[in-house]
């Protein structure tokens, strides 16, 4: 099995609309995922994890598509 990564709690404020959004999100994940116990903590790891990665790969691709 592979090795458990640190994690280190923050806090964050958000807006309630953002919040409100959020939850909504995490109910949909359950309902598709039955037996998931799936925390608004993990959508919020999920879901940054997602927007970090595309992100990321937005950024190598302008790199790649740069003139010299």
């Amino acid at each position: 099995m592979g090795e458990a990564k640190r994690t280190r709690q923050i806090f964050v404020r958000m807006p309630e609309d953002l919040l409100t959004a959020l939850d909504h999100y995490t109910e949909r994940m359950r309902a598709e995922q039955p037996g998931v116990n799936l925390s608004r903590s993990d959508v919020i790891r999920l879901l940054l994890s997602r927007a970090l990665t595309v992100m990321r790969e937005a950024e190598e691709e302008r790199r790649g598509n740069a003139t010299p």
